[in-house]
């Protein structure tokens, strides 16, 4: 029996076998990080060409809303998009905002509160000339 405990066959296996899955699931992690930075930052790239459009006054909030719509369609997530020109309220700014479920429940897990990916950019309306 002593010499059983001393036996080294079969420890890289058991080892590869501990370790293995935690390299696994940190690879995974990174991948599914990246996927949601990019359409975050896809997200934010739309709201931002769309906000850019309403403060010049090349788009109305319709047009906005429909050209962040056409920018982000490659991608297989649903999107809401709320383009609004403020100028009614007294203040000169134009908000878009960009929302999409998460829907990696592995990131919802690890990093509390992010249920939704949103992007919100604001500019300041330009003045008509």
């Amino acid at each position: 029996m002593a010499g059983f405990w001393r036996d080294r066959n079969g420890a890289a296996m058991v080892e590869f076998a501990l370790v293995f899955p935690v390299c696994l699931f940190i690879f995974l992690a990174l991948l599914l990080w990246g996927y949601t930075l990019s359409v975050t930052d896809n997200m934010y790239d739309a709201a931002r060409y769309a906000a850019r459009d309403l403060a010049v006054g090349t788009a109305t909030e319709a047009q906005a809303v429909t050209a962040a719509e056409n920018s982000l369609s490659h991608w297989p997530q649903t999107f809401t998009v709320v383009a609004q020109d403020t100028t009614t309220t007294g203040t000169d700014d134009v908000v878009v905002r960009i929302t999409t479920p998460n829907t990696f429940a592995f990131l919802r897990v690890v990093v509390p509160g992010l249920e939704n990916l949103f992007a919100e950019v604001t500019m300041r309306k330009e003045p008509s000339l």
